[in-house]
């Protein structure tokens, strides 16, 4: 899970998120989450929100893959 846009720089809130994810979920379901921010900038739901798109209409939407920090 990435938070991103301006609410990524809100550590308390980000803080806020993990906690109660990890709290009211059961911990197979929390094994392999991790909660990050992004750096996109303010305009971060709009790359997410049509990757969320994608993803609903084509199933087979490729997932975008991280760049390697060697590049």
């Amino acid at each position: 899970m990435a938070l991103g846009g301006a609410l990524a720089a809100a550590e308390p809130l980000v803080a806020a998120v993990r906690g109660v994810l990890y709290e009211r979920c059961l911990p197979l379901a929390t094994a392999d989450l991790e909660i990050t921010t992004t750096v996109t900038g303010p305009d971060a739901g709009l790359p997410g929100a049509g990757l969320t798109a994608l993803r609903h209409n084509l199933p087979t939407a490729p997932v975008p893959q991280e760049e390697s920090a060697s590049a």
